[in-house]
């Protein structure tokens, strides 16, 4: 995973709107929890108790801790539930609807084979570590060849002498320079070249940023 993106997330202003969205969280969780019962019932016993362990552990949890310190208002807490109680009816109504427009204008026309998706045979992963070895003294490139391996464990040197190592859990995805880069300045010790590791650090962050700015 190679992240190659900023997501900005806005919080509420309003505390009606904070409620509002904490209500349509608990909907939609147990409208979920409906359907799954309803398309795998061989796994629904799995899917009960997930309900069940949400409101009878999560949502008391969250209680009682909000009652103790009191920086989540309890009234939050009771929105969600509210919500919660309100999924599976939703759910029933949300395919009732459904099934109006289907009788109203047909149903939902098949994917022509040839746009369908593939199925694909499953390969077996190696569940072993990729070892490769990074000279710091080059410059970098992003590690293209590790798709069959669940981690990669890096041998640092700089000018042919050991600095150190790191490892990276690429779950079997090549491994970008951004990712790289912030792997070695977590793990590489920095000092012995020099290098300040929190300026290693900052101008990453501001590569990614100047990255993520540019057009196109």
């Amino acid at each position: 995973y190679d992240p190659r993106a900023l997501v900005r997330h806005r919080h509420r202003r309003e505390d009606a709107a904070l409620a509002a969205q904490l209500e349509s969280w608990g909907t939609g969780m147990y409208a979920y929890v409906a359907r799954s019962v309803r398309a795998h019932p061989e796994q629904r016993l799995l899917f009960l108790r997930l309900a069940l362990w949400n409101l009878g552990y999560r949502f008391t949890r969250r209680l009682l801790t909000s009652s103790v310190h009191r920086r989540y208002p309890p009234g939050l807490n009771l929105h969600e539930l509210r919500g919660a109680l309100k999924g599976s009816s939703r759910y029933a109504r949300a395919r009732a609807t459904a099934a109006e427009i289907a009788a109203r204008f047909g149903p939902e026309l098949p994917v022509p084979p040839d746009e369908a998706s593939p199925q694909e045979t499953p390969v077996p992963r190696s569940r072993r570590s990729a070892r490769r070895s990074i000279d710091l003294s080059r410059p970098l490139e992003p590690l293209t060849d590790v798709g069959d391996f669940a981690s990669v464990r890096l041998s640092l040197t700089w000018k042919g002498e050991p600095l150190g190592s790191a490892r990276i859990r690429n779950l079997y995805r090549p491994v970008g320079l951004l990712r790289l880069r912030d792997a070695i300045a977590a793990r590489l010790p920095l000092g012995r070249l020099g290098v300040d590791r929190n300026d290693v650090r900052e101008r990453i962050r501001r590569r990614m940023l100047a990255r993520a700015a540019s057009p196109g």
